[in-house]
């Protein structure tokens, strides 16, 4: 995220929900990637930096190392120049919980709320217009791969999918009805959604697409009755998804599954293709392929959103 100190930034808050951002810092040589948005260069030490809020924060997405947007409650949303280190807000319908963001150019970036509405920016967040509205549908991601062609998931198995920069949206079957959590693009046509467990289809939720998102179907991961809430790929072929169990990485592009020793956690993200950080409600721990012990990196009275 930033250049020089920033390598991922966590979202929390305390018991009564004051959200705050805590950022890790990097050194010269490494890199974080989780699912929409890289962060750059970190060393292990945390800090605690001021938020304008006290309402709930639900999702990070940088667009470039300095610039960066956080979708929150009350119509929350933050921007960040700096890359993380200081924060401005605007809000934008405060009866909506804005609970994800992402850009698809410098200037022009969508949020979806948990009440049903997706809202776009041409301006780089100043000002923001409703583009969709459905109060009968609740949001959980959003994801752009380009400027005209991005994915807004949901509850019972929807995705909706537009490409004219959300002008139109229409809705793509996803073989589920199950809630659908995550969703990240390797390339310009693959990508990957991950959910609940199905037990209608007696199945864990872990949708591919090979066509840039017009058709999607079901992969095998595990035989666990796993609910899988976040996905991070590093590059086009190593990937690691976590959930209710031991989170799975695969080496070859989606094809095969193995279990990791990591810790069970809701959000992941990579530091290369073998070490990560998973949260896990109070907790934020590192993880790596050799060491069957996690570390904890932050533990206290702080509940974790986004990473």
């Amino acid at each position: 995220m930033k250049k020089a100190i920033l390598s991922f930034i966590l979202l929390l808050s305390s018991f009564s929900f004051l959200r705050a951002q805590c950022i890790v810092d990097a050194g010269a040589a490494l890199s974080v990637a989780c699912g929409g948005s890289v962060q750059l260069q970190a060393k292990m030490s945390a800090m605690k930096v001021s938020s304008p809020t006290t309402n709930d924060l639900y999702q990070v997405h940088f667009f470039d190392p300095e610039t960066g947007y956080i979708a929150g409650a009350n119509g929350t949303i933050l921007r960040s120049t700096d890359g993380g280190i200081s924060w401005n807000m605007t809000t934008f319908m405060p009866d909506q919980t804005w609970n994800s963001v992402n850009f698809a150019s410098q200037l022009t970036g969508y949020i979806a709320s948990f009440g049903g509405k997706i809202a776009k920016t041409t301006d780089g967040g100043l000002s923001w217009n409703v583009i969709y509205s459905d109060e009968t549908r609740s949001f959980s991601k959003l994801k752009f791969i380009s400027l005209t062609t991005g994915f807004a998931i949901s509850f019972q198995g929807l995705i909706l999918r537009t490409t004219d920069g959300g002008a139109s949206w229409n809705q793509v079957s996803s073989g589920t009805s199950a809630i659908l959590r995550d969703i990240v693009f390797v390339n310009g046509v693959k990508g990957f959604i991950c959910g609940d467990y199905d037990y209608a289809l007696g199945a864990n939720v872990f949708l591919t697409t090979t066509d840039s998102g017009a058709s999607w179907s079901n992969s095998f991961v595990t035989t666990n009755l796993d609910n899988f809430y976040s996905i991070a790929f590093i590059n086009e072929n190593t990937g690691y998804v976590a959930g209710d169990d031991f989170p799975c990485k695969t080496t070859d592009g989606g094809i095969s599954w193995s279990t990791t020793g990591w810790t069970r956690g809701f959000c992941l993200a990579l530091w290369d293709d073998t070490t990560g950080f998973v949260c896990n409600n109070f907790s934020v721990f590192k993880c790596t392929d050799n060491n069957s012990f996690p570390t904890y990196i932050l533990d206290g009275s702080v509940y974790f959103e986004d990473i």
